[in-house]
């Protein structure tokens, strides 16, 4: 994967398509130790009751969040933003972006489940009205790490 640069460019925010997923599979393999496979992102694309949107900068994908809801239930199953982008609202973008369409749908609660070390996730969560309900010992496989459910009404 090339490195990108961060310069004046503006980030565009689509919505994932097909041919997003071997992009998303590299930045997947770049920032998660537990990752979802090509196959998988291409399944969570096609499920009509996922939502998911990409940031790209000069044609590039550097971000992107996977969303699912049911009935007034929603969750966010991924965001993630390619290192040499964070910091620039480009997680707030797409949180936002799905959150939009989860109040379109009549989604009345969005829950989420974070790594309980993942201070910068928290932090966006939780300036988008996530709170901590409850908490999984041992969740993440790859390391036992809890995880922090967070949930926020719309």
């Amino acid at each position: 994967m090339t490195e990108l640069k961060t310069d004046n460019s503006v980030p565009e925010f689509l919505r994932t398509e097909i041919n997003d997923a071997s992009a998303i599979a590299e930045i997947e393999n770049v920032c998660f130790t537990s990752k979802w496979t090509e196959k998988l992102i291409i399944e969570e694309i096609s499920n009509k009751n996922s939502v998911s949107f990409v940031c790209k900068i000069n044609n590039n994908i550097v971000g992107y969040i996977f969303f699912r809801y049911l009935f007034e239930e929603g969750e966010v199953l991924k965001i993630c933003v390619l290192p040499s982008f964070r910091k620039f609202g480009i997680g707030s973008s797409l949180m936002k972006k799905a959150l939009e369409i989860a109040y379109e749908n009549g989604v009345e609660k969005v829950f989420l489940e974070v790594r309980e070390s993942n201070v910068p996730a928290i932090s966006l969560y939780e300036k988008f009205g996530f709170c901590v309900y409850a908490k999984r010992s041992k969740y993440y496989p790859d390391n036992g790490e809890d995880a922090l459910l967070m949930q926020k009404n719309l």
